[in-house]
């Protein structure tokens, strides 16, 4: 009988291991190697000991310029999706921001920040002001993205292309 019940046992922890395999890979994880009952035996009892560490959040997409950005945000936080960033501003004289964004929460702040993380100001949620966004007064020289982060905990960095009349 202890044989029946050793078997059953590594039975149960392989199949244990492959299906946490299936659902790891299925969430973006890494697949996993094949190994033996035995083997995944010992590794499930070995890990259970260690904490776990975890998976670094990769960095939010960068959209095309002109096109909404509508990121891969993780669960619990607000989809910001980007219509406009225009600028007039070139690298080396100034001029105005155009910023263009809404939340998929709609009571959510938006705020705009340089590259080097200071404080451009607050964007409109939604279509903003006359122009179909919320123009900023004078920036020194053109940012090249503007990262807008929610107050539900959404961030979408885009770049900053040419101011284009509107028809």
């Amino acid at each position: 009988m202890p044989v029946v019940r050793s078997a059953r046992r590594g039975l149960c922890v392989a199949s244990a291991a492959a299906l946490a395999g299936v659902l790891l890979a299925a969430c973006g994880g890494a697949l996993p190697e094949p190994v033996s009952a035995r083997a995944a035996a010992s590794a499930a009892h070995a890990s259970s000991a260690r904490p776990l560490t975890p998976r670094p959040t990769p960095a939010p997409p960068v959209a095309a310029a002109g096109r909404p950005a509508a990121g891969r945000q993780p669960a619990g936080r607000d989809v910001i999706a980007v219509d406009k960033c225009w600028t007039n501003a070139t690298a080396t004289s100034g001029g105005q921001l155009l910023v263009s964004a809404s939340s998929s929460d709609r009571t959510a702040r938006l705020l705009a920040y340089r590259p080097d993380g200071t404080l451009i100001g607050e964007v409109q949620n939604g279509r903003g002001q006359r122009y179909g966004g919320t123009v900023f007064p004078w920036q020194a020289r053109d940012p090249g993205a503007v990262t807008i982060r929610s107050s539900s905990g959404g961030s979408i960095t885009v770049p900053t292309t040419p101011w284009r009349p509107e028809s």
